[in-house]
């Protein structure tokens, strides 16, 4: 299973009982920004790590049907951030999706496809949401990163213990 391409705003997850598929969205103003503010490895994070199907190209040139599985292959979530990213109060409500993908992707131009890169070394990535089910999805997409791996877990964020409030799986 992956998230379809034809609906790139949508993304399929792991859901918070770590077994049923939940959809959320990302904002099309927001993957706007990005593209239209040259933020090219955010635009390709997004497709090949978030939403998890992209089409790339490869080392000898050609365009095949990539990504990962996005946020199906999350190995962690976590509820609650102790720090801010949003409007004061709301922290508490945002989950963070952990994976640890063994590349990435970026676009060199946006209009063309992406293109498999390294993975940040001794980095896992963290993609933050928000359970709120609205029309036909069951949350928001917020943003995402990489982070620095925790030295005694290295599938989980640096000091994951003291940055979320809870594991909930």
């Amino acid at each position: 299973m992956r998230s379809d391409r034809e609906t790139p705003n949508v993304v399929l997850a792991r859901g918070r009982d770590g077994e049923q598929h939940v959809r959320l969205s990302a904002s099309i103003a927001t993957l706007r920004r990005f593209r239209d503010g040259g933020l090219n490895a955010k635009l390709g994070e997004y497709c090949g790590l978030v939403h998890g199907n992209t089409r790339e190209r490869t080392a000898n040139g050609n365009v095949v049907d990539g990504g990962t599985q996005g946020l199906l292959l999350a190995t962690a979530l976590f509820r609650g951030l102790k720090r801010p990213l949003t409007s004061a109060g709301l922290d508490g409500e945002i989950c963070a999706f952990i994976s640890r993908p063994g590349c990435t992707f970026e676009f060199p131009n946006p209009s063309d496809v992406a293109v498999r890169c390294a993975a940040p070394l001794r980095s896992v990535f963290v993609t933050y949401a928000r359970f709120e089910a609205r029309d036909t999805v069951d949350g928001e997409i917020l943003s995402w990163e990489w982070v620095l791996a925790d030295a005694r877990d290295s599938a989980l964020p640096d000091g994951w213990d003291v940055r979320y409030e809870e594991r909930i799986w």
